[in-house]
């Protein structure tokens, strides 16, 4: 059963764009993108700790992407019914409970299923709070939106990795989960005084938001991010050893290189979002066009730090302005079942970056040169499916 139109109730209309909320939205996933990355930056404490090996500490890693991809849609399905705005305070509700039991976990298998939980709500906390922001913002304006939210995942990815390492050596790595805890609460106080509800229909049955957010185009649709994301991160993911082997740089170098980086894709998220109100498809089609043009660039400027930093930069900004536009097209694409899209979008992109790294580190074997070419190629082949499926039908 489709949305049905219904009275409006002038105590929960938004006139224009209620920043306020969609910062507040940002800023909950900013910490939430904070717990991903900061499992990164502690991952050798922890196994030193635990006793564990790096294999086999790595799999909090593992078991946190595998809950956004494949938890993160299931819970979407399974609140598809409820008040967005109620979904999204218990999902910050119980992320806070999860990082505080990460923070007192006895062992490894607790700390891998607490993972697995926190990542799931991860995946539902990023499609919910994407869509309420496209909610609350005007129809010119919602590709803002959904930058904002993405914004926060952006400053995450900056900040998270150096800031959980921090934590870690000066307290121990339980203290980064804490910290977690803390600003994942100070999040849920933030959205629950700032964030109004929306009034809106009734949503589907869970078989029509399951038919209209899995069907063909739109499940070709989701292919693009995972081919760009695939392409970026398989270089990203070993940049360390790109660089180190292809200019020499090491130590802070390399730390300045990851930055530059870092700031590039948060400015490229605001600005893809903010495209997107002009096109969304426009948007996409030259973000991962440039990206792929950066990526191949790499084979041929040579040594120079400076070159290929540059490269890298104009990489991160394109590729990350491609992501707002996605999920603002996405949500479009598979209306009404628009929560269990925008989750579906951010489970896919993270599915990428798995794919990325599976893809670069078979690459790397055989040298940066064939890391390179794997990374240009599945960009290259995001960049002829976006032209291919991107495009609005006539």
């Amino acid at each position: 059963m489709a949305r049905q139109p219904v009275k409006p109730d002038p105590a929960q209309i938004i006139p224009g764009t209620d920043r306020r909320a969609v910062l507040a939205l940002g800023f909950g996933a900013c910490a939430i993108g904070f717990c991903e990355l900061a499992a990164i930056g502690v991952l050798g404490l922890v196994g030193d700790d635990l006793r564990s090996s790096v294999a086999a500490t790595g799999y909090i890693v593992t078991a946190y992407a595998l809950g956004v991809c494949v938890g993160g849609p299931l819970l979407a399905v399974a609140t598809a019914r409820m008040d967005r705005r109620s979904v999204l305070l218990a999902a910050l509700s119980a992320f806070v409970v999860a990082n505080v039991a990460t923070a007192v976990a006895p062992s490894l298998a607790f700390l891998v299923v607490l993972r697995l939980v926190a990542g799931s709500i991860h995946g539902l906390y990023v499609g919910f709070a994407t869509s309420h922001a496209a909610a609350l913002a005007a129809p010119h304006r919602r590709g803002g939106a959904v930058a904002l939210v993405f914004g926060g995942i952006a400053v995450a990815t900056v900040l998270g990795a150096p800031l959980g390492r921090l934590f870690g050596e000066a307290l121990g790595w339980r203290a980064a989960f804490w910290v977690v805890a803390a600003v994942s609460a100070v999040a849920l106080i933030v959205v629950a005084g700032v964030v109004p509800s929306v009034r809106e229909a009734v949503g589907a049955e869970v078989t029509g938001t399951l038919r209209a957010a899995m069907s063909p185009r739109v499940v070709a649709f989701l292919g693009l991010i995972l081919l760009v994301m695939g392409g970026v991160f398989s270089l990203y993911t070993y940049v360390t050893e790109f660089l180190e082997h292809r200019t020499g740089t090491t130590g802070a170098g390399v730390s300045a290189v990851l930055l530059a980086f870092g700031l590039a894709s948060a400015v490229g998220t605001i600005l893809g979002g903010r495209l997107a109100d002009r096109s969304a498809v426009a948007t996409m089609t030259i973000g991962a066009g440039i990206a792929t043009v950066a990526l191949g660039a790499l084979a041929v400027v040579g040594s120079s730090p400076v070159v290929v930093t540059v490269c890298l930069v104009v990489c991160g900004l394109s590729a990350f302005a491609y992501i707002p536009a996605f999920q603002l097209r996405l949500m479009s694409l598979a209306a009404p079942a628009t929560d269990l899209a925008a989750t579906l979008g951010a489970s896919a992109a993270n599915a990428g970056i798995a794919l990325g790294a599976v893809a670069g580190g078979a690459a790397l074997a055989r040298g940066t040169d064939a890391l390179v070419v794997v990374a240009c190629a599945l960009c290259a082949a995001g960049f002829i499916a976006t032209l291919l499926v991107g495009r609005p039908r006539r």
